[in-house]
């Protein structure tokens, strides 16, 4: 199998680390992890991990103004804080008179801008995730908050781009000048230790400054507005967030959103983090799909038994108006469809797969179509190539459930829909992509989806496949439970 460095949009032609790497790169460096302690409530190992696992310096071009002097931080903010009025202030006072008619509300809903999205029988967009938790809860009974405007009609309340900058512009405070000395104390003494090269310090740098900064509009934000608890569909990258709720007494709560693996760099610290979990941001309570997912977890030594609840597969499924259902069997036509989910940052690698099995195995792809599900995190331009091709339709909005039941074989890399695709019992693979090779093993060592390479006629063996196909047996339910939002608290 050969075996290459893949490349994304973001890294400008430079190999990205695989996870695994990085893990082992990282423990093998820092086993006692108080040396990331920056007071007795703040410990930022996930800050550091979000900083080398994000890569900053490779991706943008960040100036850090948490090491200059404190007089031109605070002149920065004040010029900030002008053209933030003037281009946001009209929006920012929507949403402060928004939250003070709202009145106290005791839980918030945080959708990290992944859109994902389901229709309901009007054929309205709603929250795929977040839906089922507004009914649950009640409208009244909470605030739905994007972290980013949505270019469609969504049912959210309030975007924090639109409003939460504002409170970060500002003169420091002296609590807030405290914070800022701590953090850097804390980032000398890790650079003393001389554990990380130059580049992974100069990450740490930039994951430092854009926690300080953040956390600040949270706390600010978070002295006039506050709920009971919070409900966050993912955790890391958010760090701040977390530790301003944590400073305010505000239970967080995770909701598993998609999949956790045990290669994953978020999830299953080992020993060395029971020291420090109890200030190391993570969450409250974290809320799986099912007892897989639980077992994964407990592996690790981040979270306590009574830390991990099992509330089922909680994800809405969007119906499918007569018109959409149309132009799908339309585009069908009586062929066999190849399901293709996509993940993020690898979309170059997903459009040159389709282009090479369409023109490498044309006289199989003759008897099929292929449909592209693309993440809900990317943006349907990015596989404009594909529209060049008649037997493959690229969509974001169509129900994934729905698209699962017109399948005839499914495809991704790690992706969650890889299980997902078991409900179906139809041919599930695997694209070999190096830099995730530790990811796609795990999937193979639990029987989840079979491996396949770009060289390989997907064609041929998806047929066969579904010719020897057996009856499924059920065990799907083993990593999606049924919904019981009934555990979910209020406070």
């Amino acid at each position: 199998m050969k075996k290459e460095p893949h490349y994304n949009m973001y890294t400008e032609g430079k190999p990205i680390e695989k996870i695994a790497d990085l893990k082992t790169r990282f423990y093998s460096n820092v086993k006692d992890f108080t040396v990331f302690d920056v007071n007795e409530e703040l410990n930022i190992l996930k800050v550091i991990l979000d900083g080398l696992k994000v890569n900053y310096i490779k991706r943008w071009k960040i100036k850090v103004w948490i090491n200059r002097p404190v007089f031109f931080i605070q002149v920065r903010l004040m010029i900030k804080k002008i053209i933030f009025l003037m281009r946001m202030g009209k929006k920012a006072r929507h949403a402060n008179n928004f939250l003070k008619n709202a009145g106290p509300r005791p839980v918030w809903l945080f959708d990290s801008a992944r859109y994902a999205f389901a229709f309901n029988k009007e054929g309205k967009p709603i929250s795929k995730i977040y839906n089922a938790l507004i009914d649950h809860f009640g409208k009244s009974n909470l605030v739905f908050f994007m972290h980013m405007s949505s270019n469609k009609t969504y049912n959210y309340d309030l975007s924090l781009d639109n409003f939460l900058d504002g409170y970060r512009f500002s003169l420091l405070r002296k609590d807030e000048i405290k914070l800022r000395n701590e953090l850097l104390a804390c980032y000398k003494r890790i650079c003393e230790k001389n554990i990380f090269p130059a580049e992974d310090i100069e990450n740490i740098l930039v994951a430092i400054d854009s926690f300080f900064f953040q956390f600040i509009s949270w706390n600010r934000f978070l002295e006039k507005y506050k709920p009971k608890a919070v409900y966050l569909d993912c955790l890391y990258h958010k760090e701040a967030m977390v530790f301003g709720f944590r400073k305010h007494n505000v239970k967080v709560y995770e909701l598993q959103h998609g999949l956790i693996a045990k290669e994953d760099v978020f999830y299953c610290f080992p020993e060395a983090v029971l020291a420090v979990r109890k200030r190391a941001l993570f969450a409250d309570k974290l809320f799986l799909y099912g007892q897989f997912w639980k077992n994964i977890l407990q592996s690790g030594h981040e979270y306590s038994e009574d830390q991990l609840e099992i509330i089922g597969n909680y994800v809405t499924s969007g119906g499918v108006s007569e018109e959409t259902e149309k132009e799908l069997n339309k585009f069908i036509n009586g062929k066999k469809v190849l399901l293709i989910t996509t993940q993020t940052f690898v979309h170059v690698t997903f459009i040159n797969y389709v282009k090479n099995i369409l023109s490498s195995f044309a006289d199989s792809a003759r008897n099929w179509v292929v449909i592209v599900k693309i993440h809900p995190a990317e943006t349907i331009g990015l596989f404009g190539e594909l529209n060049a091709f008649k037997n493959v339709f690229v969509t974001k909005d169509f129900d994934i459930e729905h698209l699962f039941r017109n399948a005839n074989a499914h495809l991704s890399v790690y992706s969650t829909t890889l299980f997902e695709a078991l409900k179906y019992n139809i041919p599930n693979y695997s694209l070999y992509v190096e830099i995730f090779s530790d990811y796609i093993q795990s999937l193979l060592d639990n029987n989840i989806s079979e491996l396949i390479t770009e060289n390989e006629n997907v064609f041929n063996l998806a047929e066969e496949s579904i010719a020897n196909r057996k009856t499924s047996d059920g065990h799907s339910s083993f990593f999606f439970e049924e919904s019981q939002l009934s555990k979910l608290p209020i406070k």
